[in-house]
């Protein structure tokens, strides 16, 4: 309830969800641009004493994530255990208007450098994939890679350890920045084509 020559805020949220359909077992693929859309409502504010209407109009626009991976399937082959291997490849932010947060969890042996981030409309961002094998064996995993906590794109990796090399000695110092402790690439071929989420 206002009081004479009162005011109060009113707040209203726009937060738009999209659910996938499925049919079957299968999954229906649509691009980003498909699942965009405008949505628009009237709200009517109802003044009780004097009767009278007051209409909102509110509108507003929903955009899917659209970001392409130049890969999604990183083949490391063999790699030393104390030794690694990597792999760099592309995320691109297709969209030009709506950045994207993503970020890259962590599995055992794998993991990728920057993990997080913001990416702006139209750019793009080199990560490194990195097998680092600390037992032997044969591995086969998948990172996640999460768009803006709504959309996920598998990334598989998959790399064989069957010797163990000398473990390198870690520099050290009071003098020493992150950069030093940061190892040099490794790269291998590149793994195949990748594909959108």
């Amino acid at each position: 309830r206002l009081g004479a020559y009162g005011s109060s805020v009113l707040e209203f949220q726009f937060s738009p969800v999209f659910r996938e359909k499925r049919k079957g077992f299968a999954r229906t693929a649509k691009k980003a641009a498909e699942l965009s859309g405008v949505w628009k409502n009237t709200y009517v504010v109802d003044i009780l004493e004097t009767e009278q209407k007051l209409e909102l109009m509110l509108s507003g626009k929903a955009v899917q994530p659209d970001v392409a991976f130049s890969e999604t399937v990183f083949k490391f082959g063999e790699c030393d255990v104390n030794d690694h291997r990597d792999i760099i490849f592309q995320v691109t932010n297709n969209s030009t208007e709506l950045p994207v947060e993503y970020n890259i969890n962590r599995v055992a042996h794998f993991h990728a450098v920057p993990s997080k981030g913001l990416l702006a409309p139209d750019k793009d961002v080199n990560i490194r994939v990195t097998f680092q094998p600390n037992q032997l064996g044969k591995f086969l995993n998948n990172l996640t890679c999460t768009l803006s906590g709504i959309k996920q794109m598998p990334l598989a990796v998959q790399g064989f350890s069957t010797s163990v090399s000398h473990k390198t000695q870690l520099v050290g110092g009071i003098d020493k920045v992150g950069s030093d402790f940061a190892s040099a690439p490794k790269l291998v071929s590149k793994a195949q084509p990748g594909r959108r989420p």
